[in-house]
């Protein structure tokens, strides 16, 4: 929750204690108030999540994995953690174990990383965890690499075996 202060007059919303907005004080109920720069922001910041590595990474495991997470940013939680765990679930239990879990919560609409972590922890016990190497720099600790699409392999195997048969 986004801690705010109020008098009579004005409403102030702070992040990490420093002030980020200051709106007139209304006392309509339920009555939104917003700045139109505070809306373009906030679009602006969706559009640059949607351009991350860790983005692309898990869009890469296929069109399930891309469905939940347009449904997830539905749900107005937070997107970049939420990727996080999921990309660390897909390390941990494997992309398909992870597709599996994804197409079980979307059938009973449970969108959310917790989700999908309580499913695989009730269908299996996670393979060996061997953690990526950190570096110094942290920006190269971030780096995520697309998922290879084996339909290619099997396309070029069949291909082969046709043309030794």
């Amino acid at each position: 929750m986004t801690p705010t202060k109020a008098d009579h007059h004005t409403l102030t919303v702070y992040y990490r204690d420093k002030p980020i907005a200051t709106h007139t004080r209304s006392w309509e109920r339920r009555k939104r108030v917003e700045l139109p720069s505070h809306r373009e922001a906030a679009k602006k910041q969706q559009r640059q999540i949607w351009r991350s590595q860790e983005i692309a990474a898990f869009i890469s495991l296929g069109e399930e994995a891309k469905t939940y997470l347009e449904r997830l940013t539905a749900t107005n939680q937070p997107v970049k953690k939420n990727l996080r765990k999921l990309l660390k679930l897909k390390d941990e239990y494997g992309s398909f174990a992870l597709i599996k879990a994804i197409k079980k919560a979307s059938i009973h609409n449970a969108y959310g990383s917790h989700y999908i972590e309580n499913i695989l922890y009730q269908d299996m016990t996670p393979r060996k965890y061997h953690p990526p190497v950190r570096v110094k720099q942290e920006n190269l600790n971030r780096i995520r690499l697309q998922e290879p699409s084996l339909a290619q392999y099997d396309a070029f195997v069949i291909k082969r075996r046709k043309d030794h048969d």
